[in-house]
């Protein structure tokens, strides 16, 4: 499922290279009759921070990141080994795991599991609800013991931080392996 996650990272950055010029897009649309609900222009500038894109150079051990911030993008070269510290949008620092392998098609066995779908980008209401669960605990880190987490898909489409939940879902996998659980990422039709 890593390689799956890291591989639909970069897809998503390779779409991104392309939203620099969007940060410096204005949109106006204005009210012209109130009455009659006629819109015509109004200025408006989104507040757009994306992020981190990482490109792993194999000759070199190297990762290229990117994040697209308020103030325009922000690149930064660094080694493989080193944790992502945080830039800006995704709030958490980010430890990659270096030697992946495919993990063989297994039937899972647990007594707890929790269930989730549709998340579409929301990645504060999917907070919530890992939370109000005790799948995650209030550092939104997991507290989920030996249970299992399902991702019935659809992390993607509407929200405006699928990024976010994807490098979320990379650690939480990394935390719940660890104390013996485990998550899995199903495809959804908008994945």
């Amino acid at each position: 499922m890593a390689r799956w996650l890291l591989s639909l990272i970069l897809i998503f950055a390779a779409l991104a290279s392309g939203t620099e010029s969007l940060a410096n897009t204005k949109t106006e649309t204005v009210l012209s009759d109130p009455a009659v609900n006629t819109v015509t222009s109004v200025g408006v500038q989104p507040s757009v921070e994306d992020g981190p894109y990482a490109f792993f150079s194999d000759s070199e051990q190297q990762l290229q990141i990117k994040w697209l911030c308020e103030t325009g993008v922000v690149e930064k070269t660094q080694p493989i080994t080193e944790a992502i510290a945080p830039v800006c949008a995704y709030p958490r620092e980010i430890t990659l795991h270096h030697n992946q392998t495919l993990e063989p098609l297994l039937r899972y066995q647990t007594d707890t599991v929790a269930v989730i779908s549709d998340i579409h980008g929301q990645y504060d209401l999917m907070k919530k609800l890992l939370s109000a669960h005790a799948v995650v605990n209030a550092d939104a880190n997991w507290s989920f013991g030996q249970g299992h987490l399902v991702v019935i898909g659809d992390v993607m489409d509407r929200g405006d931080k699928v990024t976010e939940i994807l490098w979320w879902l990379y650690q939480l996998e990394q935390q719940a392996e660890a104390a013996g659980g485990k998550v899995h990422l199903l495809l959804g039709n908008h994945e």
